[in-house]
């Protein structure tokens, strides 16, 4: 007499593997299913060290679900009246109603009655995701995409003699969010069923691919990077293993490169480090016909126009080279364009433009980062969703933190390796003859308390028509910057005349009188106060950096 195979402790995923022998599928000898009570669910474990290319399951094609199935199964006006994806549910709901008489009976048991994806969350639940990429408005969406697919199905239902109004109430919207939340998370593409000798991977990622369900191979965990494959065949789908699985280890699938934003809307779970998390940061600016043409010349993003992600995986920074190009593009100044044409993708056209494109990116990332809840208002981790939603929070966080800091460290590092032509407050007032000369007039030459007093950007001003008058003198790069100021042509607006001639009659003559050596002299006119604040207004930079207490005003003179 021969003694059964124990697949599971678990009755379901018992009857489950007896299932899946008996109707010519394969399970290699030494798995065994866990109890799907556990905190992470049901795992595939093996009992004995399996070397490399050990073949592990096979799913016969007679017992997958997919479209040519559900196509043969209902009538040609059900098909034409549904699109495929909503027959492919209706089919699993109408299977799941027939109960035991089913032939996909001992697969359905051992499905999840409820999944962990957001169309499962409550309100509570939900606010763990405010913030995210994935919040309230994308589950509303996909939400709203299978609630019509539901009730255009519902309705061809009720169309059919063989079902009527009164089965059609049974197709409920619980049980539809269940079947498609079945394929979300478990289905493979449909193209596995017809593999050929000329069939290529591109097709299985063609989004036009239909999914189709294949009990067995679903039933094993994803983890990141394992080498795992999968092997169809004429008539079955057979996973075969890449790298040895030491005994007592969990067998795993590898859905591909999946951030956790995708996992947590199609599959239900997170993964603490993963590899393939990114930050999708959605721009689509208008731009001038001057801006357009360069951007034609700057290197293809690979996602769709508008879409940039942040990632780990990006080479030599966080920022995707579409998002550095377009906002070298957005903060160049007229002079610059040219420079930019000259080269579309360079990753330096001027230190000014280095430090105002890190700048934009800081303001884009911290506005994200505001609209994050601080955790400790959030509901308690109460639950495996909320935990899973967490994951997901955190990892976005952290890589805008990061992003943050890298966009930071590029501009700190301009200022501590540049000092020769980047101007700030704190380098104004390294000079003792300009120093002395603040004092007297604004009362300090502390950086802060200038700041806090309002007057960081008159001193700043000052400064420049003061080293204007100086410019035979200075070095070559202020003789330059001095001149292409000058061949740019007058900035700022008409207006601003009036606002001069007051701030003028207030500064002269008292400051010349406290501090003659610096203020004193013909050369202090009306219009080189004018010159001087419409320059600072054109060429200044304000950038908040962690630790400074005030915002770090910025020139350069390159």
């Amino acid at each position: 007499m021969s003694i059964a195979r124990e697949f599971s402790t678990d009755p379901a995923f018992q009857k489950f593997g007896e299932w899946i022998i008996a109707n010519g599928g394969f399970i290699q000898e030494s798995l065994v299913f866990t109890s799907p009570e556990s905190r992470v669910g049901s795992q595939m474990l093996t009992t004995a060290a399996l070397p490399p290319s050990s073949k592990l399951l096979t799913c016969p094609h007679t017992l997958a679900i997919d479209y040519q199935k559900v196509k043969a199964h209902y009538p040609p006006e059900f098909i034409e009246a549904v699109s495929p994806h909503a027959a492919l549910c209706t089919f699993v709901v109408g299977e799941w109603l027939k109960g035991d008489a089913s032939f996909w009976a001992p697969y359905l048991r051992i499905l999840p009655r409820e999944f962990d994806t957001p169309l499962y969350f409550d309100d509570e639940d939900m606010k763990w995701l405010v913030g995210c990429n994935l919040n309230a408005e994308e589950v509303k969406t996909r939400k709203k995409v299978w609630m019509e697919e539901w009730e255009a199905a519902s309705e061809a239902l009720r169309r059919q003699r063989s079902v009527g109004s009164r089965g059609a109430r049974e197709y409920t919207w619980e049980l539809f969010l269940w079947a498609a939340t079945a394929f979300s998370s478990r289905s493979f593409p449909g193209k596995l069923l017809n593999w050929t000798t000329e069939s290529s991977m591109t097709e299985i990622d063609d989004p036009d691919c239909l999914p189709a369900l294949f009990p067995l191979i679903d039933s094993v965990n994803h983890q990141p990077l394992t080498k795992i494959t999968w092997a169809p065949g004429d008539n079955a789908l057979n996973v075969v293993s890449g790298d040895e699985i030491p005994a007592g280890g969990e067998v795993c699938n590898n859905y591909g490169p999946k951030s956790n934003e995708e996992l947590l809307m199609g599959y239900g779970f997170t993964l603490p480090g993963n590899p393939f998390d990114t930050v999708v940061l959605r721009f689509l600016p208008v731009l001038s016909p001057a801006q357009e043409s360069i951007r034609a010349l700057q290197p293809a993003s690979p996602f769709p126009d508008g879409i940039h992600h942040l990632s780990p995986r990006n080479p030599n920074s966080l920022y995707p080279a579409s998002l550095i190009n377009l906002f070298h593009l957005l903060t160049a100044t007229p002079e610059e364009l040219p420079l930019l044409e000259a080269n579309p993708a360079a990753e330096t056209i001027t230190l000014r433009n280095t430090i105002a494109t890190h700048r934009q990116l800081l303001l884009a990332i911290r506005r994200k980062l505001d609209g994050f809840p601080a955790e400790s208002t959030l509901p308690p981790l109460s639950n495996s969703r909320r935990r899973s939603a967490k994951v997901y929070r955190d990892t976005q966080v952290s890589i805008m933190t990061a992003a943050v800091a890298e966009s930071e460290g590029v501009i700190r590092n301009i200022l501590e390796t540049k000092r020769e032509v980047v101007v700030t407050l704190e380098s104004i007032l390294e000079d003792p003859v300009y120093s002395a000369a603040v004092e007297p007039c604004f009362g300090s030459v502390l950086p802060l308390e200038l700041q806090m007093a309002g007057h960081e950007d008159l001193v700043f001003t000052l400064y420049l028509c003061w080293r204007y008058l100086q410019r035979d003198q200075l070095p070559e790069a202020w003789k330059k910057w001095f001149g292409r100021l000058l061949e740019a042509g007058e900035c700022g607006n008409p207006e601003d005349l009036e606002e001069v001639e007051e701030l003028y009659k207030a500064l002269f003559p008292a400051v010349a009188g406290a501090a003659p050596e610096v203020f004193d002299g013909e050369g202090w006119t009306e219009g080189l106060l004018r010159w001087g604040m419409r320059a600072f207004g054109r060429e200044s930079i304000g950038v908040r950096l962690e630790g400074k207490e005030a915002e770090v005003v910025i020139v350069c003179i390159e």
